[in-house]
């Protein structure tokens, strides 16, 4: 579902970013997390919950841009009452205002923010991608052997493996 306009969201600040269609278990621990899953199955009768706001949080600043998050599934309850889900991103938006004190956790009202379609890079785009990228991986690498840690090459050589020229790359904004 993509919403029009803005909407309140339950929010779930977190030291991550999550992207749409990006997969996510969570581990939920804390009361007011239970409260904001149990308030988001309640928004839809049947199995599927409602959507609520995780946004990248830093020593209590919290972004401006994050996604609606939908839980898909419950994959664990534990006797202590914490339990694993599974989550999955469905849109981005921006929090116009972040209220305190109208649920055990906060909430916000975001307007949905509307994403182009993203292009594919051209080929000289994609070659200038993979040598900055070995560039900064030889780098980190020498870097890394530098602080004690020995030679990276293997990383090196790992994260570099699917940069053939046949693959494809997409810029998005």
């Amino acid at each position: 579902m993509e919403p029009h306009g803005t909407q309140t969201l339950p929010l779930f600040p977190l030291g991550m970013v999550v992207f749409p269609n990006q997969t996510l278990p969570l581990h939920i621990f804390e009361e007011r997390y239970k409260q904001m899953i149990a308030d988001c199955a309640l928004q839809r009768e049947g199995e599927d919950y409602g959507p609520f706001g995780m946004s990248f949080e830093h020593e209590g600043d919290i972004a401006p841009i994050g996604c609606a998050v939908q839980v898909l599934k419950v994959t664990r309850r534990y006797s202590n009452g914490t339990f694993d889900v599974i989550c999955r991103g469905a849109w981005r938006y921006r929090a116009i205002e972040v209220e305190q004190n109208v649920q055990p956790y906060l909430t916000a009202r975001v307007e949905m923010l509307e994403d182009e379609e993203a292009e594919f890079a051209d080929p000289a785009m994609q070659q200038l991608v993979r040598e900055h990228l070995r560039r900064l991986m030889d780098q980190a690498s020498q870097e890394m052997g530098s602080l004690g840690y020995g030679p990276q090459t293997d990383d090196l050589d790992a994260a570099l493996q699917g940069l053939d020229e046949g693959d494809t790359f997409v810029l998005a904004q």
